[in-house]
C-alpha cells in the first residue's frame, strides 16, 4: 500500500470513528429535545430540512437529483415512510420512556429483525450463526429490562416503541433491495427524508398544537446538533464512506454507535452505566457482529485472490 492510499484510508477510518462518535452523541441529544420540542412538529421540520441540505449536496455533486417516472417516485415515498416516517416518531416516543443508550441499543436491532422477516416472510433460512446472535440480543434486550431483581413494566411502551422503529428500518432494507430509482445514493437519501417527513409535518396538527416551541437555548443546541450534524452531516458522510471503506469495516459503525450512545448517555445525563448494561451491551455488539462484520470478513477471505 502506497503512502497516499495509507493515509487516506486512514482518514476514511478517523471519519468513521467520528461519524459514529456523532450518531452516537445523537440519542442524548434527542433526550434533551423532547423534552421541550414537541415530536411532531420537530421531526416533520427537521427532516424536511435536512433531506433538502442533502438533495442539495447531491445537485451539487451529481447534478442528478430528480426521478424520472411514477414509479420512482412511488418506490422514494414507500421507502420514505418505512426508514423516515416510522423512524422518526417511534425513536423520538421511545427515547423520552428509556434511557438515551438502553433506546439506541434496542433501535440497533434491525439486522435481527431484517432476517426474522426474510425467514417469516420471504422463506429465507436462519442459520446457526443468525441463531445465536438472536439469542444474544434478546438476552441482552432482558438484561437492560431487569431492575431491582424484577422485570421493569414501565419499560414495555419505550421497548415496543423502538422495536417499531427498528421493523420499520429492516422492512425499509428489504424494500431497498429492489427496484431502486436510477439515482446517486445520496439523491435517493434526501428524498427518502423530505418525503418521509411531510406526512409528519401533515399530520402534526391533528396530534399536537402548531405553535413556536419555548424552549430553552440547550434545548435549542441540541436541535440544532439532530439536524446539522445528526441528520445533514451524518447522512452525508456515511454515503461517502461506504463508497470508499469495505462492507465489513463500514458495518462497524452500526455496533460503535449504540455503545457510544450508552456511554454519553451516563455522561451527559448521568444514566446508569454499570455491570449490567455492560453485560447487556456486549451481548448486543456481539450479536450485530455475528449478523453484519463476521459475514462481510468471511466473504472477503472466499473472494480474495490466491
Amino acid at each position: 500500500m502506497t503512502t497516499g492510499a495509507a493515509r487516506s484510508g486512514a482518514g476514511a477510518i478517523a471519519t468513521l470513528a467520528a461519524l459514529a462518535l456523532a450518531w452516537g452523541c445523537n440519542w442524548s441529544f434527542m433526550k434533551l429535545v423532547f423534552a421541550e420540542f414537541p415530536v411532531w412538529g420537530f421531526r416533520g421540520f427537521s427532516g424536511v430540512i435536512a433531506g433538502a441540505a442533502v438533495l442539495g449536496v447531491a445537485a451539487l455533486q451529481t447534478g442528478r437529483v430528480v426521478p424520472d417516472g411514477v414509479a420512482a417516485w412511488r418506490w422514494l415515498a414507500i421507502a420514505g415512510i418505512l426508514n423516515v416516517t416510522i423512524w422518526q416518531v417511534t425513536t423520538a416516543y421511545g427515547v423520552q420512556l428509556l434511557g438515551s443508550g438502553h433506546a439506541a441499543v434496542l433501535a440497533f436491532t434491525m439486522p435481527l429483525w431484517s432476517g426474522l422477516i426474510g425467514w417469516a416472510a420471504l422463506g429465507e433460512r436462519i442459520s446457526l450463526r443468525f441463531a445465536l446472535a438472536l439469542a444474544m440480543a434478546m438476552a441482552g434486550v432482558a438484561l437492560l429490562s431487569f431492575r431491582g431483581g424484577g422485570f421493569a413494566a414501565d419499560d414495555l411502551p419505550g421497548i415496543a416503541f423502538m422495536f417499531a422503529a427498528a421493523i420499520g428500518w429492516a422492512l425499509g432494507t428489504l424494500y431497498a433491495k429492489r427496484g431502486r430509482p436510477a439515482l446517486p445514493m445520496l439523491a435517493t437519501t434526501g428524498w427518502q427524508l423530505v418525503l418521509g417527513s411531510l406526512p409528519i409535518v401533515a399530520i402534526w396538527p391533528l396530534i399536537e398544537p402548531v405553535q413556536w416551541p419555548e424552549a430553552s437555548l440547550g434545548a435549542w443546541g441540541a436541535a440544532a446538533y439532530v439536524t446539522g450534524i445528526a441528520l445533514i452531516v451524518g447522512y452525508i458522510s456515511w454515503f461517502r464512506l461506504v463508497e470508499i471503506l469495505p462492507t465489513h469495516i463500514a458495518s462497524l459503525s452500526s455496533i460503535a454507535v449504540p455503545a457510544t450512545a450508552m456511554v454519553t448517555g451516563a455522561l451527559m445525563l448521568g444514566e446508569a452505566f454499570g455491570p449490567r448494561e455492560i453485560v447487556a451491551l456486549g451481548l448486543m455488539l456481539g450479536a450485530l457482529a455475528l449478523v453484519l462484520v463476521l459475514p462481510a470478513l468471511l466473504q472477503r477471505r472466499t473472494t480474495a485472490p490466491e
